[in-house]
Formats: C-alpha cells, structure tokens, sequence
C-alpha cells in the first residue's frame, strides 16, 4: 500500500498494514514497524511480507489476516501484487471486504490477472484507460477515481518565475522505470543557465548509483539532490518538498509507466509546469492542459513491447532537451508563462 493511502486512512481508522519487503524502503518507521508521515505519529503498524510472487507470501499474509481479523482490506498496487489476497479471498469469499486500488501503469492487462478481479468487491482505478480496459472484461463494481495530491494543505506557489536560472525538477522512487539516466543526459547537454534537481531515495550500488551518475556524466554542480534520499512517500515535511517545487520551473517525469501521475501533479499544484512521456496517467494529466501547449509538454517517444505484450515508452533525449529549452524560451512572455502556471494549478 502507498503511505499516502495509509496516512489518509489512518485519520480515521486504526491500520495494519502488510507491506512487501521490497517497498520497506518507502517508509519511515520505528523499531515497532509505527511509521511517520510528514513528521507525525500514524496509528499504522507495518507487517513485512516477502515478494508477493512467492508462495510463502500467502501464509505470511494469511497469518496477519487471522490475528487482526480486519473489517475491510484496501490494496493499492499494480496487477500482479493482487495475487496473495486474491487467494485467500477465493478460499473464504466472506472473511474480509476488499476494496481495490488499481494503480495499473500499463496496459493491455493481462488476461489471466484480470479474471481475479471478480474476486475484488469494489474496484477503484487511477486512470480513465484501465477503467474502460476492466469495465470491458469484468462484471464487477468499478470507478475511475484521479489519484492526486492535497495542494489546498501542503502545495501552494508564491512568486513569479520568468526570471534568473530555469530549473528542472525530477522525482523518482524507482530509478529505471523513472528513467534517470535519460534526465542526466538531457541536462548534459543543456546551457549553464538551466539546471536540475533529483529528489529520489534510489542509492543503490551499480549502474543506479547516483555518485558513479554524477561522476560519469559529468554534471559538476549543475544537478543537485536531496541531504538524504529520501522519496516522496517516505515521511519527508511537505513544507521543505513544496520549496523544492517552488524553486524548480518544470516537473520533468520520463517514466516507461506511471499508474498515478502523483508527483506531476504536486509539482504542478505549486506552479511547476509539466513535462511528461506519453504514459498512464501521465498523458491523462497533460491531456487536461489548454490544447495550444498540450503538444509541448508531452515528449516524442519510442514504444516497445515489454512482458504481457503491455506497451512502454522510452524518450527521445533529443526532444527533452528541445522542450527543455522551448519552455525557457516562453518566459519572456510572463503574461502567457504566468498563466500556463495557473493552468497547471488549475488541472492538479
């Protein structure tokens, strides 16, 4: 489950949550499995469970099941994490109520995942595709439900940015499928007076790790990152995350797959202007923008066929840097740069 579903919940109920292993790293706890979120106490214990793929995940959560006897399971996550509670589900039909998030970044959705969503009482999608593509194939309680940030609490904007440096932000939890790399190469070859930031919680050693990025790449000062990784999710204070959007001009996002759009549209709530790959719910986004400048902000990309034959999308380094600079360009006219910030305000 994202932590931003959990601290939503957990205003008003008590949550146990079963996270697999692989996402722990998505989370601030204590030494009890409690988390924080934006600096506060959440009623929300957390229960690691191996990947979901593995047969032992079934008895892991299983087990957390029967000791806390849950009212209602909410799972948010893409296609395949369903499995797990899928099966137990189809073993006792009555044992919980479940409401499913389907953050669903590709599609076509494979036939033998999409058969086990009649076992979800109630389905909830985050992008308009994957609602037409389930509401097609299953006979089952569905509805297309935008998946964004609270701007009115935590993103605002407050000063004109047709001045001085242009800045590029980039969020990332998963580094290859957020494609940092591309996003190094782009600001490699733009002017010294355009710059970036990458707030990710991805240091992994190899080819992700971000010195040996920096050092290959060359970038010297000219991309900057957070004190510490840390992710969007992972109890960071907004108010310092809003200052980052505040400071940026452009929130760049060149994932293969989005299922949410979330840090698009955070960045956009605080004035940034949307720059996208032609993705999930990233084109859904864009596609809410004025029409005159929807075709700057989605960039050329080749798509290519990945596992169940869903379509992906990798970006022309090339078209980035265009745009990149194309955007720039439009703040001499600050009537009509202001207003596209407005515009992107408007939309998240």
């Amino acid at each position: 489950m994202h932590a931003d579903v959990i601290n939503v919940l957990s205003d008003n109920y008590y949550v146990e949550s079963a996270v697999w292993d692989l996402d722990l790293s998505w989370f601030i706890s204590d030494d009890d499995g409690k988390i924080k979120f934006n600096g506060e106490n959440k009623k929300t214990v957390l229960h690691p469970i191996v990947k979901p793929f593995l047969k032992n995940a079934v008895k892991q959560l299983y087990d957390v099941i029967k000791a806390y006897e849950p009212d209602m399971i909410v799972s948010v996550s893409d296609c395949v994490y369903i499995n797990p509670i899928c099966a137990i589900k189809m073993l006792d039909p009555s044992i919980f109520a479940w409401l499913g998030i389907l953050a669903i970044d590709a599609l076509p959705i494979n036939e033998k995942i999409i058969n086990h969503f009649e076992n979800i009482d109630y389905i909830l999608t985050t992008t308009n595709a994957a609602y037409k593509a389930i509401t097609e194939e299953v006979n089952v309680d569905c509805e297309y439900l935008p998946y964004g940030p609270n701007h009115k609490r935590f993103f605002t904007y407050k000063h004109d940015r047709t001045e001085g440096d242009f800045r590029i932000m980039n969020c990332s939890t998963n580094s290859q499928s957020s494609n940092i790399v591309s996003f190094m190469l782009a600001l490699r070859d733009l002017p010294e007076n355009i710059n970036g930031y990458l707030h990710t919680n991805m240091s992994s050693p190899g080819d992700y790790d971000l010195e040996l990025l920096i050092e290959r790449y060359s970038l010297g000062g000219k991309l900057s990152f957070p004190v510490n990784f840390v992710s969007i999710n992972d109890g960071i204070d907004f108010s310092s995350l809003n200052e980052q959007y505040n400071k940026s001009n452009v929130i760049l996002d060149l994932s293969v797959r989005s299922s949410t759009a979330l840090t698009v549209l955070e960045g956009m709530a605080a004035g940034c202007i949307p720059l996208v790959t032609p993705v999930g719910a990233l084109r859904e986004v864009v596609d809410m923008m004025p029409e005159t400048i929807r075709e700057i902000l989605v960039l050329n990309s080749v798509k290519y066929i990945g596992d169940y034959e869903k379509e992906y999308f990798v970006v022309s380094v090339k078209d980035v840097v265009y745009k990149i600079m194309l955007l720039n360009e439009l703040r001499k006219n600050k009537d009509f740069y202001n207003q596209l910030m407005i515009d992107a305000q408007t939309v998240s």
